[in-house]
């Protein structure tokens, strides 16, 4: 009975970090995800306003 709710603690202690570790790499992903998305935005912009000093 004793190993049967060690097993079950160290088996609920494992899921439990996995989860962890999924929702870290959710955050991770989504950082980078905004942190690319701004990159992209500031570089169209920069494109945009290279395209205008051109014209202008």
């Amino acid at each position: 009975m004793e190993n049967l709710s060690k097993f079950t603690r160290n088996s609920f202690l494992s899921h439990y970090t996995f989860v962890e570790k999924l929702l870290i790499v959710s955050y991770i992903l989504e950082c980078a995800i905004n942190v690319i998305s701004v990159f992209y935005m500031v570089i169209s912009f920069k494109n945009i306003t290279t395209i205008g000093a051109i014209f202008t």
